[in-house]
């Protein structure tokens, strides 16, 4: 029997465990309805799917995606216990803009992603260079409507 935990399965625990859910969902809605954001919307790093999938069942229009096909396989099962099967996109944020021109009111790039860029389903010798996190955002930003929004935390 392999006991061997993916990082993905561990994050997933751990996020479930540590923290709460309904105060990312929260988070989203106000803003969201204040900024009148209708949809569509990209989770561009929605990993195991904490809080997009309790947004999904609110009924929100979230394009859900990820560069790591591990967090993908987690997310898909999390949503389908959940009741809500998405089918999300395997997709670099660099090729966010030639997927997706032009196409999201709103794009979430959550959790502290940012410093993992470039570390997707494999191991990155130098986590401290980030030479090719220009072209990640430029690939987000290129994918939001004139007028929409970035949100990065």
């Amino acid at each position: 029997m392999n006991t061997e935990l993916h990082p993905a399965e561990v994050l997933d625990a751990y996020l479930h465990v540590c923290t709460d859910s309904s105060a990312f969902v929260d988070q989203f809605v106000g803003p969201a309805d204040q900024l009148e954001i209708r949809g569509p919307v990209l989770d561009c790093a929605v990993g195991t799917g904490f809080g997009t999938i309790e947004l999904l069942q609110l009924g929100h229009s979230i394009v859900c995606s990820d560069g790591c096909a591990e967090m993908l396989r987690q997310f898909s099962a999390n949503s389908e216990a959940a009741g809500v099967p998405a089918k999300p996109l395997l997709l670099r944020w660099n090729e966010l803009a030639y997927a997706f021109p032009q196409v999201f009111e709103l794009i979430l790039c959550r959790g502290n992603s940012l410093a993992y860029a470039d570390a997707w389903d494999s191991r990155v010798d130098d986590p401290s260079d980030f030479s090719s996190l220009v072209e990640h955002l430029s690939g987000m930003y290129g994918a939001i409507k004139p007028g929409g929004y970035l949100f990065v935390d």
